[in-house]
């Protein structure tokens, strides 16, 4: 049998060693990579936008913010977040997430320069601005009790005003985002108006300044 000069080991057992460690350290590298990738996941993510070809010549000064619609079966005013001795203690607050939704997209385009007004009622009704921003809630998936977890999926589109809402060229701007954000980890409320103010940041990033 070999013996190795150095550590007056067995050489099977040596490279037995080796081979262990080489798998640890390769599974270790797959757990960072698959934490990783949940993480992006977690935070939210954007699809490619639509930008007008003409958006140059057509940009809007002045925008107004449409109510938003929500198409899903869900009452998305008022809602907690956390066990109901976790709300006893620290007062856990209800979210309306439509308003954060419409505040975070008025926020946004603000800092990108556009004059954003609110237009009360649908995409449709009557409006000053140059543009329209129609919000879309698509799909909610959200646990509410001591471990939370929230997944908000909607659809930002831009439309001029002047061409007409039946003129597929009134489209200036479209994406589609969504917000996560998931509390088990922390030991606060689950950050439901930061994920949403983030999602918008990024669904809005390709849209050009004004």
């Amino acid at each position: 049998m070999l013996y190795s000069t150095t550590r007056n080991e067995f050489l099977p057992n040596i490279v037995a060693r080796r081979l262990l460690a080489s798998n640890v350290r390769c599974l270790a590298r797959r757990e960072r990579l698959l934490a990783t990738l949940f993480y992006l996941l977690l935070c939210g993510c954007s699809t490619p936008a639509f930008v007008h070809e003409d958006y140059a010549r057509l940009r809007p000064q002045t925008v107004a913010l449409a109510s938003i619609e929500n198409r899903t079966v869900y009452p998305l005013r008022g809602v907690r977040f956390g066990g109901a001795i976790q709300r006893s203690l620290l007062g856990a607050r209800p979210h309306d997430i439509p308003f954060l939704l419409l505040s975070s997209l008025g926020e946004t385009l603000t800092e990108k320069g556009y004059r954003v007004v609110e237009q009360p009622g649908t995409p449709s009704a009557g409006t000053a601005a140059e543009a329209t921003v129609v919000c879309t809630i698509e799909s909610w998936n959200a646990r509410t009790g001591s471990l939370p977890y929230m997944k908000l999926r909607y659809r930002l589109e831009l439309r001029r005003n002047s061409n007409g809402a039946g003129n597929g060229k009134a489209e200036l701007f479209r994406t589609t985002s969504t917000a996560a954000g998931d509390g088990r980890s922390s030991r606060r409320f689950l950050d439901v108006e930061g994920s949403i103010r983030a999602s918008v940041r990024r669904a809005l990033r390709e849209l050009p300044d004004a």
